[in-house]
């Protein structure tokens, strides 16, 4: 077996024992979700019952829960069977990257290097609770894999790989239809614009044929439920959130200013209790497209305003995008995307789109760019830092050729650039404890109060803490959200009458929290204890039984 080959099976199995080790470690299979991670256990869990009407939802695609079938069917815990699909895909996603690295030029020695650096950085993608953002990250680099193949016209079944690929990944997240259209187009173009080969259009043609056949189910199916042709239901509520009318926030930056921006516009921070859409739904986040009509449309060409507004969003995106890039995946980001536009895009002129070489500039700028109207996260780019590490193994692949870069001057730059990958996934991997502990822990301590099971759910504040308490608890309940903000007395008594609450859940603990009328209820928790579990960031919860008077 020769060298390289030896050195890339040991990157795997450096990052199956890894990823086994801190799964275990940091108890990300025993607490491990957010709230859309628990939308894919329940929507699951609706397949296996044969409810398929309710298993189709707008807001989330299918394969996640698809995936979780197979492990929950065999009787495997739910959060269990999330880290054994994250381990899995995180293994196919760096032979993923191998198998792409082979569409740029470097040197064995370089793609060795690059597996291994792949290694901490798919690593934390699978250590968080994001499972679309893998998929779509395995499947997007596997139909790189195969379309950036020089010899790409030659062969039929490459059209045809590329139609399935983009499939798969549509069904992992949506997002994969637009990217996949305009991006295979564009590459079709080019490919055929570089060898005047009329197979270009074949494969073309066999690629869009494929990925609408495969991808026509789902399609079909959001459509009748929705009453609307459509492969994405969701695309009108995230252009609503970030709405012109929706309240703004001063601070942006730390953890407190990332989490009020990301759930700025949300209707279930603000907007009162919504039921969950069926029986067998915790909470109304299991299909928040509902919650659309709730937002005021708007477009950026309904007036002179609206577009400024829209290229503020798009002139603060770009920022954002341009520090993922330098502060995530490497600080030598900048340079590795100036040197290929030096390189292969300038001087701009027609002849440059002849060469392949520019392939992966061209997607990284596509990619970006599809975020750029609504907001740019990083685990939404994580294919373009996988692309950016590749792009960095090429350039590092030109200057070896230069005679300056040779023995300790060449294995240093190469160090250094892996490092510069490598240093934030490790540190988010061994120092970012699972953040999701407490909640369980805490969830599990409420089971003694069976008299909940089953019952409607309320709460003062909190929602997506109290959802994932609620989850954790295993009481099967319906959580109608939280209430609104400054609503007063008469009015929440009237909202939980209205939706028929059984109990209420009261945070923070202070007379400001507490609602008048609820001196009457039956308090059944004496107060609970959180401020060791949260490091003091909630002093207290008090549930209140509203259909039990003291």
């Amino acid at each position: 077996m020769k060298r390289n080959k030896i050195y890339f099976i040991l990157s795997l199995i450096a990052y199956m024992v890894l990823n086994i080790y801190f799964t275990i470690h940091n108890e990300i299979h025993v607490y491990g979700v957010n709230t859309g991670t628990i939308a894919f256990i329940t929507i699951a869990q609706k397949y296996i019952r044969g409810d398929l009407h309710n298993a189709v939802v707008g807001g989330f695609t299918p394969l996640s829960s698809w995936l979780l079938i197979p492990f929950l069917k065999l009787g495997i815990g739910a959060i269990a069977s999330l880290s054994i699909v994250k381990l899995l895909v995180g293994l196919l996603t760096l032979i993923g990257v191998r198998l792409l690295s082979y569409r740029f030029e470097m040197t064995d020695n370089i793609r060795n290097v690059v597996s291994f650096t792949s290694v901490p950085v798919v690593l934390q993608f699978t250590l968080t609770e994001h499972i679309p953002d893998l998929l779509i990250t395995c499947a997007v680099i596997y139909y790189l894999a195969v379309i950036f193949r020089a010899d790409y016209p030659g062969r039929a079944y490459q059209g045809v790989l590329c139609g399935v690929i983009g499939a798969i990944g549509y069904f992992g997240k949506s997002f994969m239809f637009p990217f996949f259209i305009s991006h295979f187009i564009m590459l079709n173009i080019l490919h055929y614009y570089r060898t005047k080969d009329k197979r270009v259009v074949r494969n073309a043609a066999l690629g869009f044929v494929l990925f609408c056949i495969i991808s026509a189910p789902w399609m079909i199916a959001l459509s009748s439920k929705y009453n609307t042709i459509t492969f994405d239901v969701s695309g009108a509520y995230n252009n609503r959130i970030r709405g012109p009318e929706v309240p703004k926030i001063n601070e942006y930056y730390g953890w407190e200013g990332w989490r009020n921006y990301i759930r700025m516009g949300h209707p279930v921070y603000d907007k009162g209790f919504f039921p969950p859409p069926n029986d067998t739904a915790i909470s109304i986040w299991e299909d928040f497209t509902l919650l659309t009509p709730y937002l005021k449309p708007w477009s950026p060409f309904d007036s002179w305003g609206n577009l400024k507004y829209q290229l503020g969003i798009m002139a603060k995106n770009v920022y954002y995008t341009l520090g993922i890039f330098e502060t995530y995946f490497s600080i030598f980001s900048g340079v590795i995307i100036a040197g290929y536009i030096l390189l292969y895009l300038l001087p701009v002129r027609l002849q440059m789109f002849k060469d392949h070489r520019l392939y992966p500039l061209l997607t990284v700028l596509l990619y970006c760019g599809g975020y750029l109207l609504v907001f740019p996260n990083v685990r939404y780019l994580w294919v373009n830092g996988i692309l950016v590490l590749l792009m960095g193994g090429h350039i590092l692949n030109i200057l070896f050729q230069n005679a300056f870069f040779i023995g300790a001057r060449r294995n240093l730059l190469m160090t250094f650039m892996a490092l510069s990958f490598v240093l934030m996934p490790i540190k988010e991997v061994v120092a970012t404890q699972n953040a999701d502990k407490a909640f369980g822990i805490f969830g599990k301590t409420l089971r003694v109060y069976s008299e909940m099971a089953g019952k409607k759910i309320a709460s003062n504040d909190r929602f997506s803490e109290t959802l994932k308490i609620l989850f954790y608890s295993d009481m099967n309940v319906n959580y109608y959200g939280q209430a609104k903000k400054n609503i007063s007395d008469e009015d929440l008594q009237n909202e939980l009458n209205k939706h028929d609450i059984d109990y209420y859940l009261v945070w923070n603990d202070s007379a400001a929290a507490m609602p008048q009328y609820m001196s009457k209820c039956r308090e059944i928790t004496g107060g609970i204890s959180y401020k060791d579990i949260l490091s003091g960031k909630v002093s207290g919860l008090r549930i209140y039984s509203l259909k039990a008077q003291k």
